[in-house]
């Protein structure tokens, strides 16, 4: 009994992992992937122009907004608000027309050697314009004092707003397989 058990329980193991790890397989239903906002969802890579500072961003299908920066460390001996250690973002995203993109995340900062009182909550607010696997757009920063973001209270900025204009491209996609890379 036991042996027709794990027999039973192998196969049913084996059918439902069946297939699951084919290559061009999308995780959006294939009519998501018709809808021109969704063609969008995905990972991308940007840098911001005039600056060393390079982003990883991820567009979920849920809608949700991830990135990670490669600054997020900081500059330990810097007086300015800007240069503080920060999170990695999460917010949400939505679509402005057929090729543009709104997105908004927060992240947090956190105190250096130099600002050992700092911290704040970060709302960043992305615009993108795409071009087939091309990206750019521009990013706002603003800084507001921790747990100030409330309904119930007016929002209080301690830096910001600041802008700084990005260009990127498409990485990894739901709903096409590159040409061009394996991955």
């Amino acid at each position: 009994m036991l042996f027709a058990l794990i027999v039973v329980s192998s196969i049913a193991v084996a059918y439902i992992d069946a297939g699951s790890n084919k290559k061009d397989e999308s995780r959006l239903p294939k009519h998501g992937c018709l809808n021109e906002c969704y063609r969008h969802v995905g990972v991308y890579y940007l840098s911001y122009i005039n600056s060393t500072t390079h982003e990883i961003i991820t567009f979920h299908a849920d809608g949700t907004f991830s990135a990670v920066d490669s600054d997020e460390d900081g500059n330990q001996y810097s007086t300015d608000p800007a240069d503080t250690p920060y999170s990695s973002e999460y917010g949400i995203w939505k679509c402005d027309g057929k090729n543009d993109i709104e997105a908004t995340s927060l992240d947090f900062s956190f105190p250096t050697l130099a600002q050992p009182c700092y911290r704040s909550l970060d709302v960043n607010t992305y615009s993108f314009k795409f071009d087939h696997d091309q990206v750019e757009g521009k990013i706002t920063y603003t800084a507001y004092k921790e747990n100030s973001l409330s309904p119930n209270q007016p929002s209080v900025p301690i830096n910001g707003p600041i802008a700084f204009p990005f260009q990127g491209y498409k990485v990894f996609s739901l709903c096409e397989e590159k040409q061009h890379k394996e991955y």
